[in-house]
């Protein structure tokens, strides 16, 4: 056999295989530098309804999470903790309290692998959308917001029964 037909085949496969190794390699290192969240939102029903809106961070780089909010039938609310002053006139009581059952201290550094989730008493979000206007069934889901300015929306919405949760904070 000719020596300079084995170079010729084997010098363009050598360079071949090199090309496919550095494009693998390429490829390895945009996976390993990209940033994924996942949010997903429930309800549990351990002791006490609770509303958890959670965050998942399953990419390879930690994420800033900045701000989280609820939405109300794709409508932005924000249900802040604290004292709610209601008109005393028209409901027998100036407030209502919003006491998380967990919070997230934004901004909130979300490491690889970890999570974060805020919690609130289903009956407290039931008595806010109450004297916000809201009643009957509504689509509840949550969004973080991410120091990279993206929005991840949950992926699961919970059919929210407010006038069920608030009947029970009457009784």
């Amino acid at each position: 056999m000719n020596y300079n037909l084995y170079v010729q085949l084997i010098v363009p496969s050598i360079s071949i295989l090199a090309f496919i190794i550095s494009l693998a390699s390429l490829y390895y290192t945009y996976h390993q530098n990209k940033r994924k969240l996942e949010v997903e939102m429930w309800i549990d029903h351990e002791n006490e309804d609770i509303i958890k809106l959670c965050a998942y961070n399953s990419g390879y780089r930690s994420i800033s999470l900045i701000k989280c909010r609820f939405l109300v039938n794709n409508n932005i609310i924000d249900i802040r903790p604290g004292m709610h002053d209601v008109d005393m006139s028209k409901y027998g009581f100036n407030g209502y309290l919003i006491r998380p059952v967990n919070i997230i201290n934004f901004p909130c550094q979300l490491k690889e692998g970890n999570s974060e989730y805020y919690a609130l008493m289903a009956e407290q979000v039931a008595t806010y959308l109450t004297f916000n206007g809201y009643s009957g069934v509504v689509k509840l889901s949550g969004f973080f917001k991410t120091a990279q300015k993206k929005t991840e929306k949950s992926k699961s919405t919970i059919d929210f029964d407010i006038d069920n949760y608030y009947s029970k904070l009457k009784k």
